[in-house]
């Protein structure tokens, strides 16, 4: 859901639909690029830890 290309607009659909079904939200870790900006590179998109918590302890 978290990708350098998507919108705000658009990273709200996806945390909306994600809250509404459950599931942790993430973003890729991919790229196919030589020389990425920093924040698209691999590991360059974070999800929430303690959200990551939360699920494994349902």
């Amino acid at each position: 859901m978290f990708h350098p290309a998507h919108t705000k607009a658009q990273e709200d659909d996806y945390v909306q639909i994600a809250d509404r079904l459950g599931l942790v939200k993430t973003g890729g870790s991919d790229m196919h690029i030589p020389r990425p900006e920093p924040q698209k590179m691999v590991g360059g998109t974070y999800c929430d830890w303690d959200e990551v918590l939360q699920y494994l302890e349902r």
